[in-house]
């Protein structure tokens, strides 16, 4: 079971918005803000990832929006800590746990 102070790493998701600056150009705007658990690969599974070009993936949890907030996979999100600086994801897969209604799997792949 999972618990509420593991929710540690500040999250910011986007959603594609308005144009950019440039014609045809898309930016993205700022969706929704949340507190979540940050997962690296595991040292025990870094072999695997590196074969499946996984290494720079991350898991994050958070709870469930119940339907205030959609997640879904055209997002991308930025984690707000040292160890995450500048990157950005891009979200491959959103999964509800449907153990312990209370929270959202997001797995995302880093873009920058």
């Amino acid at each position: 079971m999972r618990r509420f102070s593991k929710l540690k790493s500040r999250v910011t998701f986007f959603k594609p918005g308005g144009g950019g600056f440039m014609p045809g150009e898309e930016s993205n705007v700022e969706y929704y803000t949340c507190y979540a658990h940050v997962d690296n690969v595991w040292l025990k599974d870094i072999e695997i990832a590196k074969t499946n070009n996984t290494l720079n993936d991350v898991t994050v949890t958070i709870r469930d929006t119940q339907g205030q907030y959609i997640i879904e996979n055209n997002m991308t999100f930025k984690i707000l800590d040292a160890y995450h600086q500048d990157k950005e994801y891009r979200i491959k897969s959103v999964q509800p746990d449907y153990q312990d209604h209370k929270f959202v799997t997001i797995i995302g792949e880093v873009v920058t």
